[in-house]
């Protein structure tokens, strides 16, 4: 077990069904407790019931995709906030602005490699808490 995936919980949102299964696959190999869902409307009701330490958000899904669902759960106000990780194929200046405006704290552009997915999520911080602040992205 990785020593920094110890006791973390991480939302998968992602509605292509091999990269849910792919990546529940490995990170609960590597001792992550994951939960997952296919659109950003089930990230957002069960976001509103559990909370997660890390939610990894396909920003491209069809119905309410990535950007509305963390734009809701952004906008709650609670003890809790998750450290949010967009997952997409579009990575050109326009995304990684609109994903600094509805408070992504990374972003992990497609395809990514599994040292890469590892890094980011070794370094993600949840905080206990909501102040209003948007904690700044390293992307």
């Amino acid at each position: 077990m990785n020593s920094d995936a110890r006791a973390v919980s991480v939302l998968i949102a992602e509605d292509e069904a091999i990269n849910r299964l792919y990546l529940s696959s490995f990170l609960s190999e590597r001792g992550y407790r994951t939960t997952a869902v296919k659109n950003g409307l089930e990230a957002v009701r069960i976001s509103e019931t559990s909370e997660f330490d890390v939610i990894l958000m396909d920003l491209g899904m069809p119905g309410m995709g990535g950007l509305d669902a963390i734009r809701r759960i952004r906008s709650r106000k609670g003890a809790f906030r998750s450290y949010i990780i967009a997952l997409t194929a579009h990575a050109d200046a326009d995304d990684l602005a609109a994903c600094r405006e509805v408070g992504v704290d990374d972003f992990i552009s497609k395809p990514y490699d599994e040292h890469t997915l590892l890094a980011k999520l070794a370094a993600a911080r949840p905080r206990k808490g909501d102040d209003g602040a948007r904690s700044v992205g390293r992307y």
